[in-house]
């Protein structure tokens, strides 16, 4: 397992453990835990497993489409994923989506170009939650 921390320097401060950190004017609240499957070859897709734990300790057991968009992300700014290369994410629960970028946007947000991602993958209900009775 690796822990996604491009983002700081110095110590990494764990939201379960009630801290905060801060990166600019930011407050961040979740750490990403993932591990990357090495074996493959360069020009193959980038395959890793992910989790996030947030707040005080709480587990986002499975990728979503916006966590996947964010990877993607990253990996462009990192130079990791060019062309028509994917990207596989895994959740700890055996859940899967692919993405890869489509296109990119003429705006900018910051320093970082936008790119356009292309999500795909299953969706199963697991649970279903009523907060208000009518």
């Amino acid at each position: 397992m690796m822990i996604y921390s491009r983002l700081w320097e110095g110590t990494i401060h764990f939201p379960a453990l009630g801290d905060w950190a801060n990166y600019v004017d930011y407050e961040l609240d979740a750490v990403t835990l993932f591990e990357e499957d090495k074996s493959r070859p360069k020009k193959s897709p980038i395959v890793q497993r992910s989790v996030t734990v947030y707040g005080d300790g709480r587990i986002d057991r499975s990728p979503g489409v916006s966590a996947t968009c964010a990877r993607m992300a990253i990996l462009h700014s990192d130079s990791r994923v060019r062309g028509n290369l994917k990207f596989t994410n895994h959740s700890m629960i055996r859940s899967v989506l692919e993405a890869e970028i489509v296109g990119f946007r003429s705006c900018r947000v910051e320093d970082f170009e936008a790119c356009e991602v292309r999500v795909g993958g299953q969706a199963h209900l697991v649970a279903q939650s009523r907060l208000f009775s009518g």
